[in-house]
């Protein structure tokens, strides 16, 4: 059965079964996270989960399928030093690596100002107990000792025994100065390490994967189907090596026409891990015509939404394509691709958009797709990179470890429109702010900014420059309205596109659009 694990960042399933016993399902968050399995807590209904209790097993803690677990990261492992008669609490960083060593040299740090006669004491001068059995230096701290232990500790004198060397002839002794030399530059490196690992946790997060649902949609016209067809040539090696690399990736594909196009225009396989599904629906995707210069690329904005996406996952949604969509007009669905855009955003959906060819006055669509959902704008000239950047937007969506993975596979390519495609996917997120949240915030704020104005005049420059540079990834947007107006064209301002006729018309009886015969467009040729 599929549960979900949550962590502060991300939600992602685990499959397990009801009989597994707890140890299995710490293993199993441990392998998938990166983190070892002392250095988090899992916590179901408000309980811990632990082996050392009754309910030792998955399905007697009541997790059933779709369950969720919070994962919460331990970062401090928190002791009581008992000496003499006084009891020191103490913090340490929960790392790997942590010795009992390790442990000695926080104490130190942390503790010579309190007790006496501890500054001046190596790790063999501190005494570590518990229960009264004596604690090895080279021991694992995590190994050993259990979070919230008492740990006795004694203060011993040191005896510095010279080491000897051993000839054919004679035994000597070496000097003490050298020996003390040597142990000093050995106790630095240690000391150096020690403080490595001391110094705050080290946190793992950006290693856990993601479960990923993406859905790429390749426009299928005449212009753009050498790009599936060059998605064929490697598309069962591209897949399985996803779905090993990638836990619980799911993969859509559409390949997008146009109107004219009729039951071709749009075809489907919606998210899904099954390798040979994906790869028997690209190697069978239709070429089509696309008729006039824009595309249904609404359209596929609109059947997007309708997708059996998951809530916990990280979800993107991949339109590529070389032109414009149409104006609300065009068919009788009125679609406004803005709207649509919008509404894939408030159901946590990004969408990467990507310009293929050379066409600079079609950048503005992907752009501002783009950012209104708080994704990525592409531009991409070499078609034969099509399967790299399959690839890297996966991994992107997986974790910045499997990204940077990727990246380091493939850097002896020195291509140079690889570079950029990777130059842009190595940029932030758009970050979207909704401007009707953001009314309130500027009423609070009129007053206290007027009363600061007359000061603000003289430095308006700078400070507009700054605060340009500061936040030239947000975005502030209306609902189904442009950013600002990137082009003049109808397609895209929509308040000039009134009083006209729809072209194509939604037949619910044949399931695809057909030319409306009173318009006064005109049909497009079907190849």
């Amino acid at each position: 059965m599929l549960i979900l694990v949550k962590t502060s960042t991300i939600t992602f399933s685990l499959d397990v079964q009801r009989e597994d016993g707890i140890d299995v399902l710490y293993n199993k968050v441990a392998e998938r996270s990166g983190q070892k399995v002392f250095q988090f807590s899992l916590i179901y209904a408000g309980d811990v989960l632990s082996n050392s209790t009754s309910k030792n097993t998955i399905g007697a803690c009541g997790i059933k399928t779709e369950s969720t677990v919070h994962m919460i990261i331990i970062k401090e492992f928190k002791l009581t030093i008992q000496y003499l008669d006084k009891s020191y609490p103490i913090l340490v960083p929960n790392n790997e690596g942590l010795k009992i060593s390790t442990l000695k040299f926080q104490i130190k740090n942390s503790l010579q100002e309190v007790i006496d006669g501890l500054e001046s004491k190596s790790v063999n001068g501190i005494v570590l107990s518990k229960n009264e059995i004596e604690l090895n230096n080279s021991s694992s701290l995590q190994s050993v000792l259990n979070n919230g232990d008492m740990v006795e500790m004694k203060l011993i004198e040191e005896i510095i025994i010279p080491p000897t060397t051993t000839t054919t002839t004679t035994t000597t002794t070496s000097s003490p100065s050298n020996y003390l030399e040597e142990k000093k530059r050995k106790e630095k490196e240690i000391q150096d390490e020690n403080d490595r690992l001391l110094k705050s946790f080290i946190e793992n997060n950006e290693s856990i994967t993601s479960d990923v649902e993406i859905m790429f949609c390749f426009d299928t016209t005449g212009s753009m189907y050498p790009i599936i067809e060059n998605v064929r040539k490697e598309v069962t090696k591209t897949v399985k090596c996803l779905i090993k690399d990638i836990p619980n990736i799911k993969i859509g594909i559409m390949g997008l026409g146009d109107y004219c196009d009729g039951e071709n225009l749009i075809k489907t396989l919606d998210l899904t891990s099954k390798e040979s599904d994906i790869i028997t629906f690209i190697k069978e995707i239709p070429r089509t015509s696309g008729g006039d210069c824009p595309e249904a690329y609404e359209y596929a904005l609109l059947k997007a939404k309708q997708l059996s996406w998951s809530s916990h996952t990280s979800k993107a949604f991949v339109l590529i394509g070389d032109n414009v969509p149409h104006e609300p007009s065009y068919t009788n669905l009125n679609i406004n691709w803005f709207k649509e855009c919008d509404d894939l955003y408030n159901m946590g959906i990004k969408i990467y958009g990507v310009k293929a060819g050379t066409d600079s006055s079609v950048s503005c669509f992907y752009q501002e797709i783009a950012e209104r959902t708080s994704g990525i704008s592409i531009d991409f000239k070499n078609f034969d990179l099509i399967t790299r950047l399959f690839l890297a937007i996966c991994y992107r969506e997986s974790s910045k470890t499997q990204f940077e993975k990727y990246k380091s596979d493939i850097k002896n390519d020195k291509d140079s429109n690889l570079s950029k495609i990777l130059d842009d996917l190595n940029k932030d997120n758009y970050e979207v702010i909704k401007s009707d949240e953001i009314k309130k915030d500027n009423n609070n704020n009129n007053s206290s900014n007027n009363n600061n104005n007359n000061n603000n005049n003289n430095n308006d420059g700078a400070s507009s420059s700054t605060n340009n540079e500061e936040k030239n990834k947000v975005i502030v947007r209306d609902y189904g309205k442009p950013i600002n107006l990137k082009s003049s064209q109808k397609w895209f301002n929509h308040e000039i596109d009134i009083n006209r006729k729809p072209q194509y018309i939604y037949s619910n009886s044949l399931k695809y659009f057909v030319f409306h015969t009173e318009s006064k467009g005109s049909r497009c040729n079907l190849m």
